[in-house]
C-alpha cells in the first residue's frame, strides 16, 4: 500500500512585478522507501526541516528544474535526486546565463540520478513523461487507495490550467502543454497539482491557503 501525504500545498501569486510562490511538496512512502516530490522554495524551508527531520529520506524526484521546486535539495544531502536528462541538458546549455546560477548551486553536491525513459523509481510508482511546461517536465504515477494518481507538478499547476489549458501562455511548448493536460485530466482519478490543492474526481478538495500579513 502506497502512502502519500502533501506537506506543502503549493502557492502561486502574481503581484504587478515579479511572481511569489512555492510549489507542493509530497511525501510518498513505498515499503522501505520514502520519496519526496519536488522541495518547495526557500520559504518552506524551515518548515519541511522541522516535519522531515526524524524522517530518512531516500529519494528525491524533482519535477523539473524550476527554483521553485528545487530550492530546498541541500536538506536532505544524502537522499538520490532524480532528474530528467533533458532538465540537466538545458541548465549545461545555459549554465553561463546567471540567471540560472541559483539552480546550479541548489544541485552542487546533490546525488544526481539521470533518468532519459520513463521506469519505475520505486516498485510501485513511475515516473512519466509530461513535457510542456518545460523542456523535461516529468511527474509520477501510482494506483492509489482512491484510484489512478498523479503527482503533476507544473504540467498542472492548478484546477483552472487542468480545465482550461488553452488559456496558459508561460510555458516552453504550449501545445504540447495542452496536449499534457488534456491526458491527465482523462487518464487520472487524483491530481495532485503543483501549485494548488489536490483535484479528486475533477473536483478540488481543498485551496484554502492560509495567508497573513507580517
Amino acid at each position: 500500500m502506497i502512502y502519500y501525504k502533501v506537506l506543502v500545498k503549493g502557492l502561486n501569486l502574481r503581484p504587478a512585478v515579479g511572481f511569489l510562490g512555492y510549489s507542493s511538496v509530497v511525501l510518498i512512502k513505498d515499503g522501505s522507501e520514502r520519496i519526496l516530490v519536488d522541495t518547495g522554495n526557500n520559504g518552506v524551508r524551515l518548515f519541511l526541516y522541522k516535519k522531515l527531520k526524524k524522517e530518512k529520506i531516500t529519494k528525491i524526484f524533482i519535477s523539473h528544474l524550476h527554483f521553485d521546486h528545487c530550492a530546498n535539495l541541500s536538506l536532505f544531502p544524502n537522499a538520490l535526486v532524480y532528474v530528467n536528462g533533458r532538465e540537466l541538458d538545458f541548465l549545461d546549455k545555459n549554465r553561463s546565463n546567471y540567471l540560472f546560477r541559483p539552480i546550479i548551486d541548489n544541485l552542487r553536491g546533490a546525488k544526481i540520478i539521470r533518468f532519459d525513459h520513463e521506469q519505475k523509481i520505486s516498485s510501485s510508482i513511475k515516473m512519466i513523461f509530461t513535457f510542456g511546461h518545460s523542456i523535461g517536465h516529468s511527474s509520477l504515477e501510482f494506483e492509489g487507495p482512491e484510484g489512478k494518481t498523479i503527482i503533476a507538478g507544473d504540467a498542472v499547476r492548478s484546477y483552472q490550467e487542468l480545465i482550461c489549458p488553452k488559456r496558459v501562455e508561460d510555458c516552453y511548448n504550449k501545445k504540447q502543454f495542452i496536449k499534457t493536460a488534456k491526458l491527465i485530466e482523462r487518464k487520472y482519478k487524483v491530481v495532485i497539482p503543483g501549485h494548488s490543492g489536490c483535484i479528486k474526481n475533477g473536483t478540488i478538495v481543498s485551496d484554502n491557503n492560509k495567508l497573513t500579513t507580517f
